[in-house]
């Protein structure tokens, strides 16, 4: 048999069970307050204990789906509505069927009587209760778009002048390409160096758009081509 199955078969078998409850719970209610003296408001009485015992359940269920504890005043409505109704048929079993209150029973009215009022108090108090959980939620969104919409929009500042970033070498189109620019800074390097300037790598890769240790090298290739070392041709002295 299938969970759903079973599921379904558990519902439904819930629901007889509480229809056939609801139906023998309601006349024998409905009977104790015609013994009462309640006549024809005896067919309210069986309404104030059931709806006060489903308001309090529903309570209860949302507490238990949302991983809290049943308040205390719910287990109160829960116990007083469930002797309310087992009271009334157990009452209803012991009186006469002749609808007439037998002597003893005198307590009776006053129970059916002080019931009522009881009753409302507990399922207004079910109410609130019932309402407080499922307006948590919402309340919680409520109070995430309040901070939400505390929270300063950013002002623009005047923006910061930064150092231009260094040249990124770009991908060569082709390698023929890449060697004519190398030999053309190569070429330049060595006409400064040849003439007594001065020139750093930085520069020469500046120059072209390529990094730094690209600069660098070309002028290291351009010294070692002339002969020069440390900006002065190899053999060349200081004379006194």
């Amino acid at each position: 048999m299938s969970r759903i199955r079973a599921e379904h078969i558990a519902y439904a078998s819930a629901a007889v069970v509480a229809a056939v409850a609801a139906v023998v719970s309601f006349e024998h209610m409905r009977y104790v307050g015609r013994v009462a003296g309640e006549e024809w408001r005896s067919w309210l009485i069986p309404l104030s204990v059931d709806g006060q015992l489903i308001s309090a359940t529903l309570v209860a269920w949302f507490a238990r789906k949302q991983g809290r504890g049943i308040p205390g005043i719910t287990m109160i409505s829960l116990i007083l509505g469930l002797w309310a109704s087992v009271g009334a048929n157990i009452a209803a079993a012991l009186l006469p069927g002749s609808g007439t209150l037998p002597e003893g029973w005198g307590w009776l009215p006053v129970a059916v009587g002080v019931w009522p009022p009881i009753a409302l108090a507990l399922a207004f108090e079910s109410v609130l209760r019932l309402r407080d959980l499922t307006g948590a939620p919402e309340a919680a969104d409520q109070e995430v778009s309040a901070s939400a919409a505390s929270i300063p929009e950013p002002v623009e500042t005047a923006p910061t002048v930064e150092s231009p970033p260094e040249p990124v070498e770009s991908a060569p189109t082709s390698t023929e390409a890449l060697r004519d620019t190398r030999t053309e800074a190569l070429d330049f390097a060595k006409s400064v160096l040849s003439s007594g300037g001065v020139i750093s790598g930085a520069s020469l890769a500046l120059m072209y758009g390529k990094p730094d240790r690209w600069g660098r090298s070309v002028l290291e290739e351009a010294r070692s081509d002339l002969g020069v070392v440390n900006g002065h041709p190899v053999g060349w002295s200081i004379r006194n």
